[in-house]
């Protein structure tokens, strides 16, 4: 599970960084324009018809570091950015927790915690209607 901190941040509709934002002074997100464009070209990509298994192949032609910062891509990083609501600007909190903090074993959240959805959380990347597209599609 995570730490106490982490699930009263949860609770209270904050979240953590990940690719494409940064936390400002204040401790809020605020976009990373560099990494924005990144996010903004596996969409376009995608609503080009590039297959995931092609968009994760640009990624690596140009050095773009997954997540996590490693240098290799996965199409699951792929399907990652395409399906986050957070480059929206919501988040939903709690997806997954740590089961066993001493090998770092993670566990996808089905019902053992809650989980908290927050609309229009931070600076949207991908437009809302953009986003409902590639979901549909």
């Amino acid at each position: 599970m995570y730490h106490r901190g982490y699930r009263r941040c949860f609770s209270q509709g904050k979240i953590i960084t990940f690719i494409g934002y940064d936390k400002g002074e204040d401790r809020n997100l605020i976009t990373s324009r560099k990494q924005a464009r990144i996010i903004e070209f596996t969409y376009s990509l995608y609503i080009l018809e590039v297959n995931s298994y092609s968009i994760v192949r640009y990624l690596e032609k140009y050095n773009v570091p997954t997540t996590l910062g490693k240098e290799n891509s996965s199409v699951s990083v792929g399907k990652s950015i395409l399906t986050n609501e957070k480059y929206k600007g919501d988040a939903l909190l709690q997806k997954c927790f740590t089961v066993n903090y001493i090998t770092k074993q993670k566990k996808k959240s089905e019902g053992e915690l809650p989980q908290y959805y927050v609309e229009d959380n931070h600076e949207a990347i991908i437009p809302r209607k953009i986003y409902d597209f590639v979901q549909k599609k």
